[in-house]
């Protein structure tokens, strides 16, 4: 398992003894530190007022509400996510190798947050490999890749003691995973794909396939009948709809 919730827990047992209120303390600090968060993300990619947005609509959401309360350590990845997309975000734009190492400490700790986590280095290369399309010449694509050398290579320290786990214990580390995706009939990257698939339905339609993450059964929808109320209400969702479109 990912240590960092764990490791928190231990320290809020010192106050709160070993209780269901130590672990909430955690989950419900998680979902309050991804607010501020939320603001830097969205005044990142659009200024002030996308950021407040950014954490007014994040101060309401089902995932924070929900997911800072029941104690589940699964809150620790959304704030390494959006961590890691604001530090990636400032990094594309300005350029900086500090601000490409920033991204880095935020990839490499983020590890230790929750199992999915693992997919985010492919969101760095896919950031990475739209900025390099971007760029006007060679020495502009040079820099960058060697700010991606730099981002990865602080990450891959800092996950050090995860990668030796992985080395020595490989089944272990893969387990859950294994279980999630790889280990049903279809194999692992189409399961992965069709996953990520219904998930997207859970915004407008069914709601998070996961059952602690929602509130059930506060409204029905026949076509989905084990549906609880979408993650997104009609105006959040619009507003969702509208920012695709």
């Amino acid at each position: 398992r990912e240590p960092f919730f764990f490791y928190l827990v231990a320290l809020t047992t010192i106050p709160f003894g070993v209780s269901y209120l130590a672990l909430k303390i955690v989950s419900a600090s998680a979902a309050l530190l991804t607010l501020p968060v939320l603001y830097v993300l969205g005044r990142q990619v659009e200024g002030r007022l996308a950021g407040l947005a950014a954490a007014g609509l994040g101060a309401f959401s089902v995932w924070t509400l929900i997911m800072g309360r029941i104690g589940f350590r699964v809150m620790l990845a959304g704030l390494a996510s959006a961590l890691l997309l604001a530090t990636l975000w400032r990094a594309l734009r300005s350029g900086r190798r500090a601000d490409f190492l920033l991204a880095g400490l935020a990839l490499g700790l983020g590890q230790f947050s929750y199992m999915a986590f693992r997919l985010a280095p492919l969101m760095v290369l896919v950031g990475v490999g739209l900025r390099w399309l971007d760029c006007q010449d060679a020495a502009e694509r040079r820099r960058l890749i060697f700010n991606l050398i730099a981002l990865l290579a602080l990450a891959l320290m800092i996950f050090t003691p995860l990668l030796s786990f992985w080395v020595h214990f490989p089944h272990l580390y893969w387990y859950r995973a294994e279980r999630q995706v790889g280990a049903v009939e279809g194999g692992a990257i189409p399961n992965l794909v069709e996953g990520l698939a219904k998930s997207l339905l859970m915004f407008n339609f069914t709601s998070d396939p996961v059952p602690l993450n929602v509130v059930p059964r506060l409204s029905y929808n026949p076509a989905f009948p084990s549906a609880a109320m979408p993650i997104l209400g009609p105006v959040t969702g619009a507003l969702l709809l509208l920012g695709l479109i």
